[in-house]
């Protein structure tokens, strides 16, 4: 029992500094709709993306307390899942357009280009440099390769960016065009929000898209975007997810009465604003070895405990050993040096008179009283020169 209790102090001990040495990356979410994709084909619109304003970003990364090496252990081997998550104002679901129509121009609402796709990423951002100098994990379709910029533009980012998870998804219409969702056709891991060697090598993510109208807390709709078995690094295109439609088709609002005095454009006059809610939620599958041992050390913390606390009483009775010699060697030290006074005040040539004999007499109790004082602690206490102990120098 002894060496398997040293075997979980010693992980134990390792695992806290391998914790407190690798701290977690800070992941941000930003998230907007794009008239067109910043590195994939699609949608077939082609038009200039038109920037979010960004409202709130908030992660929620779970907090690791570590009270004692188990719970340690416990939170490192069982890793939590990661969230972040972000809000963002979106300028309009329709757009007022004016389109030709045989010799005349036709005003007409229709679903806004600007929300052709959806463009999420999730990273480390205003990175020092510019955007193009962002070196892209994975080549864009479009033409120029210049998926840096365009994911830029498209999410009105500053400076470099470091991407750890993107998703383009494209929008897409029912057949009748009574139904909608969105088709992923682009999605990319280069780094775990959760990077806990514990937690194994695969995780899954869930992207939660939501739209709100102003003012109400009920989402208007809603679509998730589940991927499963990832591991990193994983980098999909169209062609991969060809066959991918995630979550249902939605239905959206019908478009609101045209707003007094609003004029239609050629580009499509964005009205009924709303705000979109991105999250992605993170799940890591721990190693079954990592938590099979801890398990165990959670099983044994009390025989742990034991073997902690008596080492800890064997360190102390060795530190009380060595005070206590100590306090023999010290006694012995005081005996020596009264019994080189008295020798000194005893020789014949110091006690030519009554104040010679008188100093001789009184430093020679003071080595007795020594001596005696050296010999009971000698005896509690015993060290090798307690046998050695000169005798008093007589008068």
């Amino acid at each position: 029992m002894r060496t398997i209790c040293q075997g979980f102090k010693s992980y134990l001990f390792v695992l806290v500094i391998f914790i407190q040495c690798n701290p977690a990356h800070s992941h941000e979410v930003r998230a907007a709709f794009s008239s067109e994709c910043p590195t994939t084909n699609f949608p077939d619109a082609y038009g200039t993306s038109e920037s979010p304003i960004l409202v709130a970003v908030a992660a929620s990364l779970a907090s690791s307390l570590v009270d004692t090496g188990i719970a340690a252990a416990k939170k490192s081997v069982n890793p939590e899942n990661k969230t972040v998550e972000g809000r963002f104002l979106e300028d309009g679901l329709y757009m007022y357009k004016n389109y030709p129509k045989e010799d005349r121009i036709v005003e007409a609402v229709r679903p806004a280009n600007k929300i052709g796709c959806l463009v999420v990423a999730v990273g480390e951002f205003g990175l020092e440099g510019l955007a193009y100098e962002t070196v892209m994990p994975f080549k864009s379709d479009r033409d120029n390769n210049d998926g840096n910029v365009r994911i830029s533009n498209a999410l009105q980012l500053n400076g470099r960016f470091k991407l750890a998870y993107y998703l383009e998804a494209a929008r897409v219409f029912s057949g009748d065009k009574s139904a909608v969702t969105w088709k992923p056709v682009r999605f990319y891991v280069g780094e775990y929000l959760n990077e806990s060697f514990w937690g194994g090598k695969e995780r899954s993510a869930l992207i939660q898209m939501n739209m709100y109208m102003p003012g109400k807390k009920e989402a208007f709709f809603s679509q998730e975007f589940t991927f499963d078995e990832i591991i990193k690094p994983i980098s999909k295109d169209s062609n991969d997810l060809k066959s991918r439609l995630s979550g249902v088709w939605g239905v959206m609002p019908a478009a609101p009465a045209v707003p007094e005095n609003f004029k239609a454009t050629d580009d499509g006059h964005l009205f009924n604003p709303f705000t979109l809610e991105i999250r992605l939620v993170e799940a890591a599958k721990p190693y079954a070895l990592a938590k099979a041992f801890v398990d165990a050390a959670d099983q044994n913390k009390d025989a742990i405990k034991q073997e902690i606390v008596n080492k800890i009483d064997s360190e102390k009775g060795e530190t009380a050993a060595l005070t206590a010699s100590g306090a023999t060697l010290d006694s012995i030290s005081g005996y020596l040096a009264a019994y080189q006074a008295a020798l000194s005040a005893c020789l014949a040539d110091q006690k030519k008179d009554d104040a010679g004999m008188l100093n001789c007499s009184m430093l020679r109790d003071k080595a007795l009283v020594a001596r005696s004082k050296a010999e009971l602690i000698c005896k509690s206490n015993p060290v090798s020169t307690c046998g050695s102990l000169p005798q008093v120098p007589s008068t």
